[in-house]
């Protein structure tokens, strides 16, 4: 590694702790993941919207057995495959509690499972352990990761099935074909597909089907183990498919097929160029502040031919397009891609000069005293005209502190800059105690505005004294975890009044908006509560309604 060690004890006493974290690569990443997250598991309650839902889903897993065909808000809940809901479910199992702490303990073991996987993938690709390493300190010390990795969704433990299936299909390529590695991909493919749906087997056999091609081995594309692989992946989802079919009726898995492949995969509608464009411009920002390696110049000692760079850019530009095609766009949809981006970065930092070294690293640290400053300075973006964040303007004054720590950490790095090691161990460092700073400052008051248990809370009560509880928020079940129990949410506003019409003592919550639009057709049901969710001005109405209000005000 070039540069020098700002003292020879420090230098040794670094050197000793870097090869012990080479050697010990698993203690290693669990030390980081036990910092990035024990402080911050118990702050955050459930948010709208994906995380109660997904409660209510492990809810029902666990009280109702519904554990092949899940259920949200009482019904069948066809979006995703039950696998990532069986592994917290279990975690719930152990613990003895649906508790939202279990879901972000589960979260923290998602993260432990992509750390481990990029890992694996880097140094079986490259051979390298400490190239292995610096990979996952590049993955687990990014901007975006840390709000990522404080929600609690599948990407992490999707990611981690598709890095191993890369992993795999890399091994079955590299030299005559390795069958047993080729049907290791698949196998690895299925778990992916189970976890989130088909982007899962999408992405690993796009790179299956380009390096193959890129190596002039179409033919081994033919191979008995890729159709037994196929057979395989086929085999898995029917099981599974199968048993839906038998416990939900076929329309579970019509419903799957229609929502997760033709509406979010196929359905071109809407987008534009912005659609096409989006992640070319969004995943250099997301991967932060990794991205500026690539815009310093690597000079000589190039990685040798067989790091597999090329299959590793492969991967990640056959991703990137592919997902570019899918209709449906989020930033966490990148997530996979960061796993060969990483290890592509760790390679370059690797082969860094002195020079370009401190180059990078001055980059870098302007980046993040500069957003640190702008934490500082957020709360007055407020008196700007024109600037009304509504809900959230006020936690623009939780950020203050973050953004000291960012600077003055970012500063201390760069008195590092000149040795690789140390400035890589004190960037991560840093990025775990910012983001740990940063949940301890925001997450408490971001529960009040995007949790629904307020809301919950007072729809409960009202349903304690008789009333039946339905709403009209989008048919998302939003309410039903902190409820605990399913309540009528129909999709559309028809629904909505059909239901309220058949129920002569009901409570329900709605936008003020749609209440504003509906009320005149009620005389009988009043306002019985204004609160807020998610920055929106909602109405709880109930009938019988002796304690009504007339209206809610400005709010």
């Amino acid at each position: 590694m070039p540069g020098q060690a700002p003292t020879a004890d420090a230098a040794s006493a670094l050197s000793r702790g870097w090869q012990a974290a080479v050697a010990r690569p698993v203690l290693a990443i669990l030390t980081l993941v036990i910092l990035q997250h024990g402080l911050t598991i118990g702050l955050k309650d459930l948010w709208f919207s994906d995380e109660v839902r997904h409660g209510d889903v492990l809810r029902n897993l666990l009280e109702g057995g519904d554990w092949l065909a899940l259920k949200l808000n009482g019904a069948f809940y066809p979006d995703k495959p039950p696998l990532y809901f069986w592994y917290l479910g279990a975690l719930a199992l152990v613990f003895g509690s649906t508790a939202p702490w279990v879901l972000y303990v589960g979260l923290a073991g998602t993260v432990l499972m992509l750390l481990l996987a990029t890992h694996h993938m880097a140094r079986r690709i490259t051979g390298d352990d400490e190239l292995a390493l610096i990979a996952v300190l590049i993955l687990a010390s990014g901007f975006y990761w840390l709000g990522l990795t404080h929600y609690a969704r599948m990407d992490m433990m999707f990611a981690a099935a598709i890095a191993l299936a890369w992993t795999q299909v890399w091994r079955a390529l590299d030299g005559p074909v390795n069958r047993r590695a080729m049907l290791w991909a698949f196998g690895w493919m299925a778990v992916a597909a189970m976890i989130k749906g088909p982007v899962g087997p999408m992405l690993p056999l796009l790179s299956l089907a380009g390096w193959a091609l890129w190596q002039r081995r179409a033919a081994d594309l033919l191979d008995r183990s890729v159709l037994g692989g196929v057979l395989l992946l086929a085999g898995v989802i029917g099981v599974w498919a199968g048993g839906v079919v038998l416990v939900a009726g076929p329309e579970f898995f019509a419903h799957l097929f229609q929502s997760q492949i033709v509406d979010r995969g196929l359905n071109r509608g809407g987008g534009g160029l912005w659609g096409w464009l989006r992640y070319g411009l969004t995943l250099p920002l997301v991967f932060l502040p990794w991205t500026l390696l690539f815009l310093v110049p690597r000079g000589a000692s190039p990685l040798p031919e067989q790091c597999g760079t090329a299959f590793l850019w492969l991967t990640a530009g056959l991703g990137a397009l592919s997902l570019s095609l899918v209709s449906e766009k989020h930033e966490y949809y990148l997530v996979p891609l960061f796993v060969p981006l990483a290890i592509l970065a760790a390679g370059r930092y690797r082969t860094l000069g002195a020079g370009r070294l401190r180059l990078f690293w001055g980059l870098a640290v302007a980046v993040s005293v500069s957003l640190g400053a702008l934490f500082v300075v957020a709360p007055r973006l407020l008196d700007l005209p024109g600037v009304d964040l509504g809900d959230y303007g006020p936690l623009l004054g939780t950020l203050a502190l973050p953004g000291v720590v960012l600077a003055a950490g970012a500063m201390a790095v760069w008195v590092l800059r000149r040795h690789a090691q140390a400035a890589l161990l004190g960037w991560a460092g840093l990025v775990s105690v910012f983001g740990v700073v940063l949940a301890v400052s925001v997450l408490p008051p971001v529960n009040a505005v995007l949790s629904p248990r307020g809301v919950a809370d007072a729809m409960s009560a009202h349903v304690a004294a008789g009333h039946a509880p339905g709403a009209f928020l989008g048919g998302d079940g939003t309410l039903a975890y902190h409820m605990g129990r399913p309540y009528a949410d129909p999709w559309s506003s028809a629904g909505f009044t059909a239901w309220l019409d058949a129920t002569p003592r009901a409570v329900a919550v709605l936008g003020a908006d749609d209440w504003a639009q509906l009320a005149s057709g009620y005389p009988g049901v009043g306002i019985v509560e204004c609160t807020r969710l998610a920055g929106r001005a909602l109405v709880i109405v109930a009938r019988p309604a002796p304690e009504a209000i007339r209206e809610c005000a400005a709010h």
